[in-house]
Parts: structure tokens; C-alpha cells; sequence
């Protein structure tokens, strides 16, 4: 089966954004392995999408947002972190430095 256009522009635009994603997840306060849990993959595969080993579908990314308490368009537009990330996540859900 082939990708769409539209396949091959969101998985684009997810393997640009892993290193942004990873920031905000650690300028937020979570470690890879509670944030991976906190939304329901696996660390190995949130190492990856950081990474840029491997894309991430729609529903990944649309939780990825959510955890962080960001739009969708801020990972899909590169939008830089905020210095308000931090108070963000649940602080019982995080560690006590970003990891």
C-alpha cells in the first residue's frame, strides 16, 4: 500500500519535529519513560519519534499535544517552547528533574 500525499507531508513534518518535541517534554519536567506512559506508547517508540527514527500517526502526535498541553499545530509548525511548559504537566506525573 502506498502513502498519500498528505501521509508523506505528516510524517515529514513529525520526523522534523522530534528534537522540539523532546524539548518540551523536558522543559515541562517529564522524563521519556513517565511521558511515554502518561500518554499511552511505549518509551522505545517516543525514543524514536525524538529521535527521528520513526514517524509518528496522527493519534500519536494529537496525544503527544495533549500531554504536553500544547496545540497540535505547535509540534506540526515548530513552535518553539514556552517559558510556562514547566507548570503545565501534572506535577504527580513527573519526576523531579527533566530527564
Amino acid at each position: 500500500m502506498s502513502e498519500t500525499l498528505e501521509d508523506t507531508a505528516v510524517h515529514r513534518v513529525t520526523r522534523q519535529n522530534g528534537p522540539a518535541i523532546a524539548e518540551i517534554r523536558k522543559l515541562s519536567g517529564w522524563s521519556q519513560n513517565k511521558f511515554a506512559a502518561y500518554i499511552g506508547i511505549s518509551q522505545p517508540a517516543l525514543s524514536e519519534i525524538e529521535s527521528e527514527k520513526n514517524n509518528a500517526e496522527e493519534p500519536t502526535i494529537a496525544s503527544i499535544a495533549r500531554g504536553l498541553s500544547i496545540p497540535v499545530a505547535a509540534i506540526r509548525n515548530r513552535v518553539a517552547p514556552c517559558a510556562a511548559c514547566a507548570a503545565r504537566a501534572p506535577a504527580s506525573s513527573r519526576t523531579a528533574t527533566a530527564a
